[in-house]
């Protein structure tokens, strides 16, 4: 039996399997003349061509053809589903079990839009209604428009056999193409999507960050990809990455070889967000692109009315201290209408939300002392040569491989003091800790000490242990290393060893566990009480309260009581960092269409990176130097 729970998917797969097929980048009924890519363009013989770009004989194809189908209607239905449960598995539990008045259904609506080739100004209207209530009812994304048609277009090749040639295919492949198109146009010009730009295009954004935007179609696009290299390589993939041109047909956007580029094209004006998925090193230049121009449009702008540009940056924000100050002053105080939300998974969990909520409520008191571990299974990643942007100093092109002699060049004029676990890991777990206490005043690092060790074959920092004294009077201890034994991605994987201890004048708040095994801890609050039975118990506040109130519905739902950091999930819309972002691209875009001024301010995470980079960077200094180095009074 079908889960009543699918019904509404179970609807929108009634509607979507009559007109639909590969969407046709730059196709609809008014601009028909331009030709999809890998799509031969039609044939310029044959008579006028209707609205569709059809001529008189690919209309009398595709009827006929047609009418070959209907007369073998079930053995066609069954090629079809066949074809598109092979294609996409996770559509069968949409449908019932018992597929007869389905694939009745499927043939009669079919040979509706067939018959309606005939009458266009009948045709067009309901095409373009059924894609609204496609968008706003079952969340219909392009992606499944491009399966469903795949699958039409192989039941027509296999149920006509001979009949079948590249005319039938031509003709079959633009009425389909076309009627899709329209869908999603009409959809969109009713609901704009907000259009999402993904710079940097290697192993992290095509598994994740890729997957996920199409994910959340189609309240996103994905309007445009740039990467410097047409074939983004990575060593940490088991399999080849996608190239520019093939991720740009498999996600029907543009793609660019430079955000310079992207910007002066006609799409950087239109674009809502961006993510920034580059080498460390490089976030900067990113960033500030972005940061510019979004002030640009402000200034160009009739009144306080404008497109904003909400970036989601993946951490660190950067690597040099005077460029994550120049970032946090131009995202929070001279671009404060747009976004600004780095990609600490961690950070964003309801786990983290009920921390903060204890901490800014004062149930423990002022901070005082804070304890802090990370161990991972990474000497993989941190003890091999080849992974150069986690082991060295010096940010390279993408797929290019440096000498040792020449990466031992570069890293003596490198802005970064070190690379290695530091930067690759421990980042998560002090933005973690600021997202918490608050970056504002409270544990403001003044100096550190730290002595690491690194790993023989790269240099790489995989141990540390360092102490950060702060202008609050917090000391604050922290260590981690690369050298826990296994892997995250082996079978069966090894869960990094996380352990977060911060302690008030009046209690303290303790979290941590295995990041693989949620049931291998939770978060933990003691309070003082002396004098009491109570003093010193444990209490679990993820399942001791009600946190509906605090921390509104969705995150309040999603609420487990267990240890939860890191979100790497590759299935499913993306981690709460994402969401955020997204959420924030929605609401401007929606604000913008609707002729709203901007929120402000909006989301924005650029102190907690701030303060991430400012330790990181004084714990390389130090350990370079043997010294307790201090952060620059400028800096703070």
């Amino acid at each position: 039996m079908m889960d009543p729970g699918i019904n509404k998917n179970f609807l929108f797969c009634l509607d979507l399997l009559s007109l639909s097929a590969c969407p046709v980048p730059g196709v609809s009924f008014k601009r028909a003349s331009t030709s999809p890519r890998g799509i031969a363009a039609p044939s310029e013989s044959g008579g006028p061509k209707n609205e569709m770009g059809l001529t008189p004989e690919q209309v009398a194809l595709v009827q006929s053809s047609w009418a070959k189908v209907v007369s073998i209607a079930d053995a066609a239905a069954d090629l079809f589903y066949e074809k598109l449960f092979e294609l996409d598995p996770d559509l069968r539990p949409l449908f019932p079990d018992d597929m007869c008045e389905q694939k009745e259904k499927l043939m009669k609506m079919i040979s509706l839009a067939v018959e309606g080739l005939d009458d266009l100004g009948g045709l067009v209207p309901k095409v373009e209604d059924l894609g609204r209530r496609h968008a706003k009812l079952y969340l219909v994304t392009p992606q499944m428009y491009r399966t469903v048609g795949a699958a039409l277009l192989d039941t027509l090749e296999k149920g006509l056999g001979d009949g079948w040639d590249e005319e039938h295919k031509e003709a079959w492949t633009l009425v389909y193409g076309v009627l899709s198109k329209t869908m999603i146009d009409a959809a969109e010009a009713e609901n704009p999507p907000a259009q999402i730009a993904v710079i940097g295009c290697g192993w992290w954004a095509q598994g994740w960050h890729l997957p996920h935007l199409a994910a959340n179609a189609p309240r996103v696009k994905i309007a445009a990809i740039v990467d410097s290299s047409k074939t983004p390589v990575s060593t940490l993939s088991s399999s080849p990455l996608l190239s520019l041109a093939e991720l740009s047909e498999k996600y029907n956007c543009l793609c660019f070889k430079s955000v310079s580029e992207m910007l002066a094209s006609p799409i950087g004006p239109r674009l809502d967000g961006a993510i920034v998925a580059t080498s460390h090193a490089s976030h900067f230049d990113v960033g500030m692109s972005l940061l510019n121009e979004g002030i640009y449009r402000r200034q160009m702008a009739e009144g306080d009315v404008h497109r904003t540009l909400s970036i989601l940056m993946e951490k660190p924000m950067t690597t040099n201290v005077v460029e994550a100050r120049r970032l946090w002053e131009m995202s929070s105080q001279k671009y404060p209408e747009a976004a600004f939300i780095i990609n600490h998974t961690a950070s964003y969990r309801p786990q983290t939300h009920v921390a903060r909520n204890i901490i800014s409520s004062n149930e423990i008191g002022k901070i005082r002392h804070i304890s802090a571990s990370m161990n991972g299974p990474l000497m993989w990643l941190f003890d091999d040569p080849k992974n150069h942007s986690w082991v060295s100093k010096t940010p390279w092109k993408t797929g290019t491989f440096p000498s040792k002699e020449e990466e031992n060049a570069a890293d003596e004029k490198a802005a970064m003091h070190g690379n290695g676990y530091a930067w690759g890991q421990i980042a998560h777990i002090l933005a973690w800790i600021y997202q918490v206490v608050g970056a504002d005043d409270v544990a403001v690092p003044r100096e550190v000490y730290c002595t690491m060790r690194h790993a023989v074959n790269t240099g790489a920092d995989v141990a540390l242990v360092a102490v950060i004294t702060c202008l609050d009077g917090v000391v604050f201890s922290l260590t981690g290393t690369a050298l826990l034994p296994g892997s995250q991605y082996a079978d069966p994987p090894i869960g990094k060893q996380i352990r977060i201890e911060l302690y008030g004048d009046s209690g303290c708040l303790t979290y941590g566990g295995d990041d693989r095994l949620p049931e291998s801890g939770r978060l933990e609050l003691r309070k003082t009480a002396p004098g009491k039975a109570t003093d010193g118990q444990s209490k679990f506040p993820c399942s001791d309260r009600n946190w509906s109130e605090q921390l509104g519905g969705e995150l309040a739902t999603n609420l487990k009581d267990g240890f939860y950091f890191e979100d790497g999930e590759q299935s499913g819309t993306g981690p709460g960092s994402m969401k955020a972002f997204l959420d924030a691209c929605t609401t401007s875009s929606s604000q913008y269409f609707e002729g709203k001024d901007p929120s402000s301010p909006a989301d924005n995470d650029s102190l907690i990176g701030l303060r991430t980079v400012q330790i990181i960077d004084c714990m390389y200094r130090s350990s370079i130097s043997g010294n307790v180095e201090k952060i620059d009074a400028e800096e703070l």
